[in-house]
């Protein structure tokens, strides 16, 4: 629904349902902790699915579709919908099509988006060390149930004297991280996911 959205009304509209879909993830959150995508539930013992299911789902596929890359993306979808149109199918049937034309393994993505319920919270801050001309930028999750998530993360570095803008990729496995970032002059900001494509509740001090 999002990428017709883009193809339809242009990027930032995408962005925007993005951003709605995040925030409608972490308040089912805060009703519902222990509610992940995919487990055992039946319809039987209870409701399958809920309010989020689509919502969260969009999101592991938009950040999948960042990880791999668009083409591998759109090759994957079509290898799955081919091979499974009009029949049944599981989660584990997706992630090997999409792992067959990346050449990646997703199963650690698939499980810490998919089969287990936090949601990724980060804490950060940064300072500019003028001796070793360098961003430290300090991070911590902060998931209440000690989840640890790996991820990758973009960081925007921004010099408005010199209007220069650096785009940092990270990649993300630990509880807590400090990190420097080699950096020319004195930024003037340090964001992170300036692109949206990080299912996480990011608060900078």
């Amino acid at each position: 629904t999002l990428l017709f959205q883009e193809n339809a009304y242009g990027h930032d509209e995408y962005i925007a349902g993005l951003k709605n879909a995040k925030k409608a993830v972490y308040n089912y959150a805060k009703k519902d902790s222990t509610f992940s995508i995919v487990s055992d539930r039946s319809a039987e013992t209870g409701p399958v699915t809920s309010s989020i299911t689509y919502q969260k789902g969009a999101w592991v596929l938009h950040m999948l579709r960042e990880m791999i890359g668009h083409d591998n993306f759109r090759k994957g979808i079509q290898s799955y919908y081919t091979k499974y149109m009009n029949a049944n199918a599981t989660t584990a049937d997706f992630i090997y099509e999409m792992e067959m034309v990346s050449k990646k393994e997703l199963k650690t993505f698939f499980k810490q988006w998919l089969y287990q319920p936090d949601n990724l919270k980060l804490v950060a801050n940064w300072h500019y060390d003028e001796a070793s001309k360098q961003v430290v930028l300090n991070l911590k999750q902060i998931q209440s149930t000690g989840y640890v998530f790996d991820f990758p993360l973009e960081v925007e570095i921004f010099d408005s004297v010199k209007n220069t803008t650096e785009l940092i990729k990270l990649n993300i496995n630990s509880k807590e991280s400090s990190i420097p970032i080699k950096c020319n002059g004195n930024p003037t900001s340090v964001r992170l996911d300036p692109k949206t494509n990080l299912l996480a509740e990011i608060t900078i001090q």
